[in-house]
């Protein structure tokens, strides 16, 4: 199943729901824009309508715009290989991306090379992140694995009042790379949050309020040749409730951060 949109542009009024859904396996949408109509002085609602909803394994979208939605731009169910690349996800006002599957193990997911921008939100009411993958909220027994996560830009606000507003989120997530992404703004740059063998590298952050990247409660991980620059904390936090174990940091340039 193959929706071409060969550049056109899809209004959606919908304020709640999923109006477009990918159901069978192997659907694909390349080329176009997804538009609705929410705003960036409006308030968010994060069960008001996403731009997209990807709810089968194997789906593909490439190439799209998907912009104004007052929850998500993009939201993945529990499905294996979901592949989002060369997308621009703006001005959503919940959550961006969001891959939570929280029910069952998940693999096999793409995220690369796609423009996350929610700059223009205001940072006293961002609340979310830019880009969440989730193999659950707090749940150890399910995870999601093998994500590529490459070459991406993702935008926030300025010191966001809300500490959740993060660039990116990671959680219950192994054996993943994350590489070559320049996280700009939000009040962590990459938070790592409960995974194992995650190996973030030659990503670029700056103008954090906190950390440029986090490690929480993670084992087996690795940072190798990131740059980050003007933090309002530290440039990496090492750190969770109950600690790391097997954390590794190799190569990584860190400068300016407010704290050391």
């Amino acid at each position: 199943h193959a929706l071409n949109l060969n550049g056109a542009t899809i209004y959606v009024p919908a304020k709640y729901g999923y109006p477009i859904r990918m159901t069978g396996y192997g659907a694909s949408i390349p080329h176009g824009t997804i538009k609705g109509s929410w705003t960036t002085s409006q308030a968010a609602d994060a069960n008001g309508a996403a731009g997209l909803y990807i709810a089968a394994d194997n789906c593909s979208v490439s190439k799209v715009t998907v912009a104004s939605f007052p929850a998500y731009g993009i939201l993945v169910a529990a499905v294996n290989k979901p592949s989002v690349t060369y997308c621009l996800i703006k001005n959503t006002g919940y959550l961006g991306f969001y891959f939570d599957a929280e029910t069952k193990y998940t693999s096999g997911g793409v995220f690369s090379h796609n423009t996350v921008d929610r700059s223009a939100i205001p940072a006293s009411a961002i609340n979310e992140s830019g880009v969440a993958i989730r193999g659950s909220s707090n749940n150890p027994s399910i995870i999601t694995s093998g994500w590529s996560i490459i070459g991406n830009v993702i935008k926030m606000p300025y010191r966001p009042s809300n500490w959740n507003a993060e660039g990116m989120e990671v959680r219950y997530m192994t054996n993943s790379t994350i590489s070559v992404n320049t996280f700009t703004n939000g009040s962590i740059g990459c938070s790592i949050v409960r995974c194992s063998g995650i190996t973030a590298s030659w990503n670029q952050f700056s103008g954090s309020t906190e950390e440029g990247l986090e490690f929480a409660d993670s084992k087996s991980c690795s940072s190798q040749n990131n740059t980050i620059t003007s933090s309002g904390g530290v440039g990496i936090l090492v750190d969770g409730s109950s600690g790391c174990n097997g954390i590794t940091l190799t190569g990584d340039k860190i400068s300016g951060p407010l704290e050391e």
